[in-house]
C-alpha cells in the first residue's frame, strides 16, 4: 500500500507527446507527467496538469490519487517524512496536537488558507476512491452528481485512499492549527484558542463560528480518526499497528465531546480513567437527544466528515457538535492542546 502511494509522489514516467484527455494516449501522458512535477517538487504544475482530467469523464482511481497527490503536494506533504513521524514515536495524547502544530507550521495566512483548502480538495479526491464491489448507500454519499463520487464512510474507501488521508486530514488540522492558535514555537502548545480571531475570542467552541474553517478542522479530526480505524485494519505492514496507537485513547470519548457540545451541557464528564469535566455550554446549542453521539464505529454525526456541512446554526447538529469538538481540544488536559 505505501509503494502504491509513493509511487505518486516520487516516480516520474516518461513523457508521451500530447495532453489530449480525450484519447488513452493523452491521459497516459498527462498523468506520467502529474508524477514527474510531483518527483521534481512542481506542485502548482502538477495541479494545473491534473485538474481537467479530474474534473472529466475520464477521471478513475488513478486520477483521484494523483489530484490528492499533487494538492498534498501544495499542503507541504512530504509523504515518507510525516509517515514518520507517526510510526517512529506516534504522537499520543497531547503530543498529538503540538506535533501536528510544529509539522506544519507556517506565519503567512494566506500560505495557510492554501493549505487548507489543498487539503480539503484532496479529501473529496479520496473519498471518491471507493473499495473494489462497495455499494455506497445514499445516506453515506457526497458528491454523488459529479465526475468524483465518494463515501463519507472509510470502512468504503481503498487502502490507499485512507492511508493518505491521514496525511491530508494531519496536514489540515496543522495548517489551521498554526492559522488562528498562534503556537508556541518552543513548546508548540496553543497560545490562543482554536478558531481564534480578535473580532471572535471564542473560536470555534461557539457553534456560530463553525461553518468554514471550524467545520474543516472538526472534519478533518473525524477523518483522521476514520482512516487510522481502517489502517489498523489493513495496514500494509507494521506502519499502520504504530499508527493506530495515536488515536486510541481519543476515539472513545471524541463522541462524548460531539454530544455535550450538542447539548450545550456545562458539566460533560469526558471519559473515566479519570473522567474530566469541561463546561460546554459556550456553544449555544440545546438538544436535548444523544444523537449527536455517534457510534462506536462512527463517533459523532456522520455528515461532519463532509468540511461543507456546517451552516453556523445552534439548530445545526454538525456547527454543535463542531464546536464541541473544539472545546475538547481546548479544554482537555491529557488529549487535547494544552
Amino acid at each position: 500500500m505505501i509503494t502504491a502511494i509513493a509511487g505518486l509522489v516520487g516516480l516520474a514516467g516518461c513523457a508521451i507527446p500530447g495532453n489530449d484527455i480525450g484519447t488513452e494516449l493523452g491521459r497516459q501522458n498527462i498523468l506520467e507527467s502529474t508524477h514527474k512535477a510531483l518527483t521534481n517538487g512542481e506542485c502548482a504544475l502538477a495541479i494545473n496538469l491534473i485538474e481537467p482530467l479530474y474534473n472529466s469523464v475520464h477521471s478513475n482511481d488513478a486520477v483521484r490519487m494523483a489530484y490528492a497527490a499533487a494538492h498534498g503536494c501544495n499542503a507541504g506533504i512530504n509523504f515518507f517524512q510525516l509517515l514518520d513521524v507517526f510510526v517512529a514515536t506516534p504522537p499520543v495524547g497531547t503530543a498529538f496536537w503540538t506535533t501536528m502544530a510544529e509539522n506544519f507550521y507556517h506565519t503567512d495566512l494566506n500560505f495557510l488558507d492554501q493549505r487548507v483548502e489543498s487539503t480539503r480538495r484532496a479529501t473529496y479526491a479520496l473519498f471518491s476512491v471507493i473499495g473494489y464491489g462497495i455499494v455506497v448507500p445514499l445516506a453515506n454519499q457526497v458528491n454523488w452528481s459529479s465526475f468524483n463520487p465518494g463515501s463519507l464512510l472509510a470502512v468504503d474507501r481503498s487502502p490507499d485512499s485512507n492511508l493518505y488521508n491521514v496525511l491530508i486530514s494531519a496536514a489540515r488540522i496543522g495548517a489551521l492549527q498554526n492559522r488562528y492558535s498562534a503556537p508556541d514555537t518552543t513548546t508548540w502548545n496553543k497560545t490562543q484558542v482554536v478558531g481564534y480571531t480578535v473580532g471572535n475570542p471564542n473560536g470555534w467552541q461557539d457553534a456560530t463560528l463553525t461553518a468554514d474553517h471550524g467545520c474543516q478542522f472538526a472534519s478533518a479530526f473525524l477523518n483522521f480518526i476514520d482512516s487510522v480505524d481502517q489502517i489498523a485494519v489493513n495496514p500494509g505492514g507494521s506502519s499502520g499497528a504504530a499508527i493506530a496507537t495515536v488515536t486510541a485513547a481519543i476515539k472513545p470519548v471524541i463522541g462524548e465531546a460531539c454530544n455535550y457540545g450538542c447539548q450545550g451541557n456545562a458539566a460533560g464528564v469526558i471519559g473515566s480513567a479519570p473522567p474530566e469535566v469541561i463546561d460546554f455550554s459556550g456553544t449555544g446549542c440545546a438538544f436535548a437527544d444523544n444523537i449527536c453521539a455517534g457510534t462506536a464505529s462512527v463517533p459523532c454525526p456522520q455528515a461532519l466528515r463532509d468540511a461543507t456541512a456546517c451552516t453556523g446554526l445552534v439548530t445545526d447538529r454538525n456547527s454543535c457538535a463542531a464546536a464541541g469538538i473544539a472545546r475538547f481540544v481546548n479544554m482537555h488536559t491529557t488529549l487535547g492542546w494544552p
